[in-house]
Parts: C-alpha cells; structure tokens; sequence
C-alpha cells in the first residue's frame, strides 16, 4: 500500500462541558475518491499513530483517517474512547454516547472544512475500545446510512445485546478476535458474535489461538473482505 499526501489535522473544540482534542492522521492516495474512506478507531491508551500500520499491510490503496481517541489518560501515556479499558454496561452505554456524539461532531467538522466529502461512503474498523465504538456507531441513524461495511478486531458491546436498537441498514460486518484474550474475554466476543448475526445478513465471524491483538492471518482476511466492500 502506498500513501500519498500523509498529514495530521488539529481539531479542539468544547463539548458537554469539556474540552476535547482530536489530531486525526490523514492518508489521502486520491486514487479514488468515489470508494468508501476509511476510519480507524484505536484501543484504550493507544492513539492516532496505531492502526495506520495495518492500512500500510494491505496489498492495496484506501483512503483513511485516523483519529485520537478524545480523552487523554496520563497514566496510561495514551487516549481513550471511555476511560476505563472494561467497565460495566451501563457505564459503557453512556461513555460510548458521549464518545459518540463527540465523534460525529468531529465528523461534521470536518465535512463543513471540506476535509471529507459529506456525501463519501464510510468504513469503520476498530480494536478493542475502538471497536467497542464502531458496534455503537452502527446504531447512530445519522451515520449509519452511509456505511459501507464495519470491521471490529477484539472488541465488545458497550451495551447490553438484548437492547433494543435504532432500525439501521444492513451493513455487511467483519468481526475478528482471540480465542486466548485476557483483556476482551472470549464470552464477550462470542456475545458480539451472537449480536452481529442476529442484526445483520452479512457477518464475518473469525477467530484465532491468540491474546489481544491482530495476527497475519487475520490482516489478509481484513484485505479480503475490504475489496469485497470498496466500490
């Protein structure tokens, strides 16, 4: 994969009562601006430098942002989406809203800059508490209209999986995980598994002998199934 025109956008703004920072990275090949864009949403005490590694694996361009995670956690040297890594649904649900809103605000943003075309199709892909994010973003009516596909990478539901949801599109979906994680734990994984199939026709599901992380094996599946989805 080659990248083209590599930046980072400062973007601060005050929201519910904090101020928040996101510096997205920004890979933008041009090669084909009518192919969905895809955003990456990193892990609890990770940043905006994470996920562009797997992108530069792929055996083909996209198009990509990438955005910190808003809230900073000090003792951690890195960002979350919710300032715990695991904590319990409840908490989870109102922390992902928040996170959520603040997301798509920035999302807004960056359309009313000219940054992404509002009218561009959209893939998320996120690990960990990033794709804990990308399972809530899938239920935001005003985003959800324009996924392509999502692609969630030893994550969990920050909510419960009998919660009623918002009728949303059927969105072809790719959910990878370790069947050896101590961090996500697999029960959590097969409830996301479950979830996704019973809410979506087109699912993904893949697992490997590994602890919380992406392996090779994993990352050609990624490819494969991103082709399938980028016209």
């Amino acid at each position: 994969m080659r990248c083209y025109g590599l930046t980072k956008r400062r973007s601060t703004k005050k929201f519910t009562g904090c101020e928040v920072e996101i510096i997205t990275q920004v890979c933008s090949t041009a090669r084909n601006p009518d192919s969905p864009l895809l955003i990456l949403l990193h892990g609890w005490g990770s940043n905006e430098n994470d996920l562009p590694g797997l992108v530069n694996v792929l055996d083909f361009d996209i198009d990509y942002v990438s955005p910190r995670a808003p809230f900073s956690l000090p003792y951690a040297n890195g960002y979350a989406w919710f300032e715990n890594p695991v904590v319990e649904r409840a908490k989870r649900k109102n922390e992902a809203k928040l996170s959520g809103d603040i997301f798509l605000n920035w999302l807004k943003e960056q359309e009313s800059a000219g940054e992404i075309d509002p009218q561009r199709k959209i893939i998320l892909l996120g690990f960990s508490q990033g794709g804990a994010m990308v399972t809530h973003l899938l239920n935001r009516a005003e985003l959800a209209s324009r996924l392509s596909a999502v692609v969630m990478l030893s994550g969990y539901l920050p909510f419960d999986a009998d919660d009623t949801h918002a009728e949303t599109p059927d969105i072809p979906v790719f959910h990878g995980w370790g069947t050896l994680d101590t961090i996500v734990e697999p029960a959590e994984s097969e409830r996301a598994k479950c979830w996704f199939k019973n809410n979506y026709s087109s699912v993904v599901d893949v697992n490997y002998p590994m602890d919380h992380s992406i392996c090779l094996e994993e990352v050609q599946e990624i490819s494969r199934f991103l082709k399938v989805h980028l016209s």
